[in-house]
């Protein structure tokens, strides 16, 4: 393991430049680039590329700075900064570290907080009465509650807000929800919002759905009908394990650093 050699305090705002590295094994390939440090702050920008075809996500919170004797984490935390990447995706994070004596020829970052999924399980959830005989449910770890409902004769547009309580990676895909009325046998109406993309949700956040649906009138009026929201594979939940990524160790760019520092 490399070991970092810490420069005179009297560096003050002097700043050292490290070369670029590299990190990969079959889940992610890491590169290092933008590497700098002073005596009380440290930055390094991290790339990750996702070479799996399922989610990866990296919670840089949890990776480890080495300098001399020092083991310092980056700022942040599980939803400041997470990095949640979809299959074959990619992506950065600044990894920034404060302290002191941080001025150093070299450093190691150990890069613990990467998971990759193992498999994707849908949730079920019940249906939804609008109008509404509650104003929220639960479906495995998602809480969802009703955050306000508009009704037209032939449009209805309902929001809720969802939170995930799990241990993995919430999915919440609102496109797949639908609705059917109350004695129309055989039919449902697919919800109509095209800006309903897959939101991924990390444990404890919450995020806001809205669901669009339209009826024709020669069928019912919406603004009187009794309607049932069918959530279908609406919620899914992945679930993660640890990728053991290891560490790298950061080198002076002496030229670099050199001609920055004139």
């Amino acid at each position: 393991m490399f070991l970092a050699l810490v420069l005179s305090a009297s560096a003050g705002d002097h700043t050292n430049w490290f070369k670029p590295t590299s990190l990969s094994n079959d889940s992610a390939a890491l590169v290092t680039d933008d590497a700098w440090a002073r005596d009380e702050v440290a930055k390094v920008k991290v790339s990750v590329e996702n070479k799996t075809g399922e989610y990866l996500v990296y919670d840089m919170s949890q990776s480890v700075g080495t300098f001399g004797d020092q083991q310092i984490h980056p700022e942040g935390g599980l939803l400041k900064g997470t990095l949640v990447l979809d299959a074959k995706d990619s992506g950065s994070r600044v990894l920034e570290f404060q302290g002191a004596g941080l001025h150093v020829d070299g450093f190691d970052v150990d890069f613990k907080g990467l998971r990759v999924g193992t498999g994707t399980t849908n949730v079920d959830a019940p249906e939804f009465v609008l109008p509404e005989a509650a104003n929220s449910f639960e479906a495995g770890d998602f809480s969802c509650a009703l955050a306000g409902v508009k009704k037209k004769t032939q449009e209805t547009l309902a929001d809720f807000k969802c939170t995930y309580e799990g241990d993995g990676l919430g999915l919440i895909t609102a496109n797949r929800a639908a609705v059917r009325v109350d004695g129309v046998e055989g039919q449902e109406f697919a919800n109509d919002n095209k800006k309903a993309k897959t939101k991924t949700l990390l444990p404890g956040e919450s995020v806001k759905i809205s669901l669009l649906f339209h009826v024709p009138a020669k069928i019912s009026d919406m603004q009187f009908a009794t309607m049932y929201i069918v959530w279908g594979d609406t919620f899914q939940s992945v679930a993660l394990q640890d990728v053991d990524m290891g560490s790298i160790s950061v080198a002076l760019d002496a030229g670099v650093t050199a001609a920055k520092n004139e």
